[in-house]
């Protein structure tokens, strides 16, 4: 059977003369029946900005959607059935499932989509965050506090609107949103208190998780009438093939990927359902003086598996060990955190579930080279699932 091309490869067919070096891996999820990988490039300025006068080099960030899915508006290349791709190939902001990515990049366009709102903000936006196809959060700094630019798909901003309006009524600390907009951006306020990444390393583990589980109850206990995002254990077989491949032609590396594998075991049957977050991590939760002060990127919070989100916040611990330690960081508290909330949280089906995570993790670095930290990320998730 002949292998269907992978995102770098199409790419390359598509746009290689125009790049001067190897493009370098930045993101790749899942998604309808491939993925979306998006791949940063060094081109020279005169073909970036498609003007023959401009001089030196710049960096681009290219998107490939071989999702399948078709869109309502093509923004860049489309390789094959327009209703159904082989490819869809983009430049960044250009993402055709957020319309409202390319002007809320640029000055006086986001201020001319803010004033649709009623919202007069001075500042330029700064990017924070990006997840293709699906949202991106900017910061627009203020004399006195900052605004927070959430950049959705239109057909779903209404309803994280909603999201948003519930949790804050239930006495969940979500930030306040100012204002929405039907073309998908909201704007809101900044979340109280200081990001749990940057204290989780000097905390203890027992505090640390005591705040979460009261957030975690909280959540519970309100009914959105709505679903959580899909359990990524639903796609391991994409993880473990993305891994495998990331792992081909190194045979230490190849070999602990197997090992890591067959200590996923076979998923469980669900036992619990509840409202969870699903995407909680030490980066979606802020401290002040001791307690949870805010809790963010409430898009995925629905009815679902709560063990999806213990398996994410370990993984995400995983992650951010591996990602520390290499940068030469001490990340011995984040490690005992993890491992306290592997006991904490132990059941039949964190085991499967946390080695999804955990896999979906070390992908990124692996692709882009980096693999000790892969190996890393790999070695403390055979560690921390053998114990279940």
């Amino acid at each position: 059977m002949q292998m269907k091309p992978t995102e770098r490869e199409l790419l390359d067919d598509a746009l290689g003369d125009r790049f001067l070096d190897e493009p370098q891996l930045i993101s790749s999820e899942p998604y309808g029946d491939g993925a979306i990988a998006g791949f940063s490039v060094l081109e020279s300025a005169a073909t970036a900005f498609d003007d023959p006068n401009a001089e030196g080099t710049t960096t681009t960030n290219w998107y490939v959607d071989t999702s399948g899915r078709s869109v309502e508006q093509e923004t860049g290349l489309v390789l094959g059935d327009p209703d159904k791709p082989e490819a869809r190939i983009w430049l960044h902001p250009a993402d055709p499932r957020l319309p409202a990515l390319a002007p809320a990049s640029f000055d006086h366009s986001a201020a001319v989509l803010l004033e649709r709102m009623g919202l007069q903000l001075t500042g330029s936006p700064h990017l924070l965050a990006y997840r293709a196809g699906k949202r991106a959060v900017f910061r627009m700094r203020g004399t006195e506090s900052d605004t927070f630019l959430k950049v959705v798909r239109p057909k779903v901003v209404e309803e994280l609107a909603r999201v948003h309006t519930a949790l804050a009524d239930a006495g969940l600390p979500v930030p306040r949103i100012i204002a929405w907009g039907q073309f998908g951006l909201i704007a809101m306020e900044s979340a109280a208190g200081v990001a749990l990444s940057k204290t989780v390393n000097d905390m203890s583990a027992d505090a640390v998780l005591d705040e979460i589980d009261l957030v975690r109850t909280r959540l519970a206990g309100v009914d959105l009438q709505r679903d959580a995002r899909a359990s990524l254990a639903r796609r391991v077989d994409w993880y473990s093939a993305r891994l495998r491949a990331a792992a081909a032609g190194d045979e230490a590396f190849a070999a602990l990927v197997e090992a890591l594998i067959a200590e996923l075991g076979e998923p469980m049957p669900q036992q619990r359902t509840a409202t969870v977050h699903g995407d909680l991590h030490i980066g979606q939760l802020f401290m002040s003086e001791g307690s949870i002060s805010g809790l963010i990127d409430v898009d995925t919070t629905g009815t679902g598996n709560p063990v999806d989100d213990e398996a994410a916040f370990i993984g995400h611990l995983v992650a951010t060990v591996a990602l520390r330690e290499a940068a030469g960081f001490d990340a011995s508290g984040i490690r005992a955190t993890a491992f306290d909330a592997l006991e904490r949280w132990r059941t039949d089906e964190l085991r499967h579930v946390l080695g999804v995570h955990i896999m979906g993790h070390a992908i990124l670095p692996a692709g882009r080279g980096n693999v000790e930290t892969a190996l890393a990320m790999v070695r403390m998730g055979i560690e921390l699932l053998a114990r279940l």
